[in-house]
């Protein structure tokens, strides 16, 4: 971390006494605007024309810096009411939906003297998040020095037969909307087993749906999705079970599955150009 010479020179010539320091908060979810919020209850213009409001109450352990490739934390704990907006949501109902989670944080030392003026600021900490906890009033974050992104597995890719995307991503290419069917229950089980499989009029082949995402549409089941474990003479198999048992006549929307075989991504999906794989690698021996 740099500090604007004049500060130094003032922070050694002050009385610490009469110094006061606020800490000045940066969060940038990914995807969205900063939120800037300092310890002080006044709202705070800093020469580079960022504007710091009174937020959350900011409380944190001390700053754990580490020289070298250590990575550094910070604990943060932000006490918020309803009254603390992000957008159209209040700060915890951002947090549950992980608004926080994965964000770029930045902590500044502003520093004043025992008129008010400003005399300068620096940043102490800068890291990312990691997973937000919250409660009533209370929201936690974890941040990680920029250090801690070094930490990855090198090579990225390994050599394996199965393929390393998942079916419908970016770089599978392939469109779910495209892949996507609808259809109807048109019985169910009774006890357990009406948690567990529906019969559906669908007359795709058996296994095709197998490894798939069903998700019901309307109804007290509206939203609900499940894997499917199997599919064979147009009975569906779920993973999981259901919450409640699905009724005749609800619908749904399922899409097919992908073990991530070079023989499904060409014959199933017709793929092939996408597949990311080394099936042909001999495994591995052990010579004696």
């Amino acid at each position: 971390m740099s500090i604007d010479a004049s500060l130094i020179a003032w922070m050694v010539a002050a009385d610490r006494d009469s110094c006061v320091r606020l800490d000045l908060l940066t969060i940038r979810p990914r995807g969205g605007e900063p939120l800037r919020w300092t310890s002080g209850d006044a709202s705070l213009t800093l020469p580079d024309g960022r504007v710091f409001v009174p937020g959350p109450a900011i409380e944190r352990d001390n700053v754990a810096l580490r020289a070298g490739l250590q990575v550094s934390e910070m604990n943060l704990q932000l006490g918020v009411d309803d009254d603390v907006l992000i957008g159209s949501l209040t700060a915890v109902q951002f947090a549950e939906r992980g608004g926080l989670d994965g964000a770029q944080v930045t902590l500044e030392w502003a520093y004043f003297d025992d008129d008010g003026a400003l005399k300068g600021s620096f940043v102490r900490f800068s890291g990312m998040t990691g997973t937000a906890s919250w409660s009533a009033g209370s929201i936690e974050i974890m941040a990680r020095s920029l250090t801690g992104t070094l930490n990855v597995v090198v090579p990225r890719e390994v050599y394996q037969p199965q393929c390393l995307n998942q079916v419908f991503d970016s770089l599978c290419g392939l469109r779910e909307s495209t892949w996507r069917v609808t259809g109807t229950v048109t019985s169910v089980g009774t006890g357990r087993a009406a948690l567990m499989a529906i019969t559906t009029g669908l007359a795709q082949a058996d296994g095709w749906f197998d490894l798939g995402l069903l998700e019901f549409t309307g109804g007290e089941l509206d939203g609900v999705a499940r894997t499917v474990k199997r599919h064979a003479a147009g009975v569906i198999g779920f993973a999981l079970p259901l919450p409640v048992a699905p009724l005749v006549g609800q619908t749904f929307v399922v899409r097919p599955g992908c073990n991530r075989s070079v023989a499904t991504c060409a014959n199933k999906f017709n793929n092939r150009a996408a597949f990311r794989a080394t099936p042909y690698v001999p495994p591995p021996e052990t010579v004696t």
